[in-house]
């Protein structure tokens, strides 16, 4: 006979349902289920789903930027400088731009610098000159047209072009990479962008890529708050990712990956075709 009441990391095996893996257990906050004793002894599963959107919330917490627009700024220039992968790596890390040691490092060293020059939402890093590394000295706070003004857009090959399917005649130096640095900003819709400027989606995200960027559009993003009420919603009343959209003005697909991240997604599923006739 297996032994009851055996603790695993916050579970409390109780006593076995069946003849099969399935048993009751307790977790240390109160919260009682039920639980395969497989994911529990093997370390799979640690805790209950409220104890892990809490730890998920607190770690979070502990680096609230990182899903703000300055974060998405630091990330980019550290892909383009260091990720040998990045379409963009070409025109910086393989030049030898790099990034100082003091913001590599540390996204709090840069984010300092950044607020104390000014930064603020619709400017951008940039770097006198456009040359040199990325360094205190080195960079400044500017508007995205300023930005635009100064950086020389790179010759693209014709297998690049083909590759973007972009007209590049149709836009002005200033217009690619106002655009770019639009997407990246997290105060403009996708569609926005693409009427304003006549592209296709996936040719702006393709240029973005290329430079090492990663579009943040406006209404994908749920600040740490909003994603800890969320999880709260989400654990009380079991909402499915659309109902939760609706909630918060994004996108169900938005809803989808925060869950992901912090361990809550489960699909809902829909109600049998001859349920919802009745």
């Amino acid at each position: 006979m297996e032994k009851q009441n055996r603790k695993f990391n916050k579970w409390t095996l109780i006593n076995k349902i069946d003849n099969n893996d399935k048993w009751r257990a307790i977790c240390e906050c109160g919260f009682e289920t039920t639980v395969y004793k497989s994911n529990v002894t093997s370390g799979k599963s640690k805790q209950c789903i409220q104890c892990q959107a809490k730890l998920t919330a607190n770690r979070m917490s502990s680096h609230n930027q990182s899903t703000s627009k300055l974060y998405n700024v630091w990330a980019g220039i550290k892909r383009r400088c260091y990720n040998e992968k990045q379409a963009s790596y070409k025109y910086y890390g393989a030049k030898g731009v790099s990034m100082c040691d003091e913001w590599k490092n540390s996204f709090e060293a840069f984010s300092h610098w950044a607020e104390s020059n000014g930064y603020k939402d619709g400017v951008a890093v940039s770097r006198f000159g456009d040359s040199g590394n990325y360094e205190p000295d080195n960079c400044k706070i500017q508007s995205f047209s300023d930005n635009a003004k100064e950086i020389v857009r790179p010759k693209f090959t014709e297998d690049d072009t083909r590759r973007l399917s972009i007209k590049l005649s149709s836009l002005s130096n200033e217009q690619y990479f106002e655009v770019i640095n639009k997407a990246i900003s997290g105060e403009y819709k996708s569609r926005e962008l693409c009427e304003e400027y006549s592209l296709d989606r996936h040719v702006l995200l393709h240029m973005c890529r290329y430079h090492g960027e990663k579009p943040l559009w406006r209404k994908t993003i749920l600040t740490n708050d909003e994603i800890s009420e969320m999880a709260s919603i989400r654990i009380e009343q079991n909402l499915s990712t659309v109902e939760l959209g609706d909630i918060f003005n994004v996108s169900h697909e938005c809803i989808a990956s925060t869950l992901k991240s912090i361990g809550l997604y489960s699909p809902i599923q829909r109600r049998k075709k001859q349920d919802r006739n009745l």
